[in-house]
């Protein structure tokens, strides 16, 4: 059985916890610069602002957009997993085997 790796914040500074947050590398783990993670992200929250409108619309008048919020999961996908792909090729597993 695996399990994930757990850490002990119990004796841990709440400021440690926000420094350990901090990921400077970012960018680079998933294959980006500073400026094309920036516009990435940058389109990313104008998608989900707009999929947020959709929603409201949808919510209202249920008819409309039935199939919209489908559609930008599947191609938020799309846009996000070559992303994914370098970050799991850099990092190590972070499950540990438990038995």
């Amino acid at each position: 059985m695996k399990f994930v790796r757990i850490a002990d914040v119990n004796n841990v500074n709440p400021k440690q916890i926000g420094v350990n947050m901090l990921n400077r590398k970012h960018p680079k783990d998933v294959g980006m610069t500073y400026f094309s993670h920036l516009k990435f992200a940058w389109n990313e929250s104008k998608e989900a602002w707009w999929m947020g409108v959709v929603m409201f619309v949808h919510g209202l008048i249920p008819w409309v957009w039935d199939w919209e919020f489908n559609q930008y999961l599947k191609d938020a996908k799309k846009r996000v997993e070559p992303q994914d792909t370098v970050r799991k090729s850099s990092w190590a597993d972070p499950t540990v085997d438990m038995e």
